[in-house]
C-alpha cells in the first residue's frame, strides 16, 4: 500500500495510495483501449470479402517475393493464417520451391516451438484451431534457431510493436531478443492489411517488437 501522510493531527492525506489507485485506472483504460482496437480491427478483418482477401494477400505475397531480404535466409518460421489473417500459403509454397525450410509454429506449454512443414506433412489443429505439424525430435526446432519468422498480427503501431490475439506466446518465445539487444536473429516480420496500422499502440515492457512489416502497400523497417 502507499504510504500515509499526516499533514496536521486530524488531516491525513493518502497520496501514496491516490497514486496507486491512479496506475491501476490509466492500466485498465489502456488495456481497455487495446482491447477495443482489437475487436475492431478483428471484426473490420472478418469482414473483408474472400475477393478482398485474397487480392491483398496476393499484394503482400508478391512485395516479399521481389524483395532482396527473403533469399538470404534458409530456415524460416511462418504461421498458418486462419480468421482473416493475412493468406501465407502461397508463400510456403514459394518457399518449397525455393528449397528453403518451412517451419509452422506450434504451442507448447506457454511458449512455441517449430515443426519442419513440408507437402507431405500432416497437420492437427490445436485448442485455438490452428493447424500444426506433429513434432518429432528430427523435425522440430527452437525459436532461436530460425533465421526469420513471418509473425501473424491484429495491429501493428509505427515503431514496429505489435498488438496479437493477447495469449502472449510470441512474446514469451522471443523475449531473449528483448535481453540481448545484439541478437539479430530470428528476423521477426510482420504481415497485415494496411488498415491495421495504427500511429501508437500502449505497449508492455515484455513486449518484443518487430524488425519488420510488409502490407499490400508497404515495406516498413523498424530495426
Amino acid at each position: 500500500m502507499g504510504s500515509l501522510l499526516q499533514c496536521d493531527g486530524t488531516h491525513f492525506s493518502y497520496t501514496g495510495l491516490r497514486a496507486t489507485i491512479s496506475n491501476v485506472i490509466s492500466g485498465r483504460s489502456s488495456q481497455t483501449s487495446m482491447d477495443t482496437i482489437r475487436e475492431r480491427l478483428k471484426e473490420k478483418r472478418k469482414n473483408l470479402t474472400k475477393k478482398q482477401s485474397s487480392e491483398l494477400s496476393h499484394a503482400i505475397f508478391l512485395r516479399i517475393i521481389r524483395s532482396s531480404w527473403i533469399q538470404e535466409h534458409s530456415n524460416i518460421g511462418i504461421y498458418y493464417a486462419i480468421n482473416g489473417e493475412a493468406d501465407t500459403l502461397k508463400l510456403i509454397e514459394f518457399l518449397w520451391s525455393n528449397n528453403q525450410n518451412a517451419f509452422l509454429p506450434v504451442m507448447n506449454h506457454n511458449g512455441l516451438l517449430f515443426g519442419n512443414f513440408a507437402p507431405n506433412s500432416d497437420l492437427n489443429e490445436n485448442t485455438y484451431g490452428i493447424p500444426e505439424p506433429e513434432l518429432t525430435k528430427e523435425n522440430q526446432v527452437s525459436a532461436h534457431e530460425l533465421d526469420m519468422v513471418f509473425v501473424p498480427l491484429v495491429a501493428f503501431d509505427q515503431n514496429g510493436y505489435r498488438l496479437g490475439m493477447g495469449g502472449g506466446y510470441y512474446d514469451r518465445t522471443f523475449e531473449k531478443k528483448l535481453k540481448d539487444k545484439n541478437l539479430t536473429t530470428p528476423l521477426l516480420i510482420g504481415l497485415a492489411y494496411e488498415f491495421q496500422k495504427q500511429d501508437i499502440l500502449v505497449h508492455q515492457p515484455w513486449d518484443v517488437p518487430l524488425d519488420m512489416v510488409v502490407t499490400e502497400a508497404n515495406t516498413y523497417k523498424f530495426r
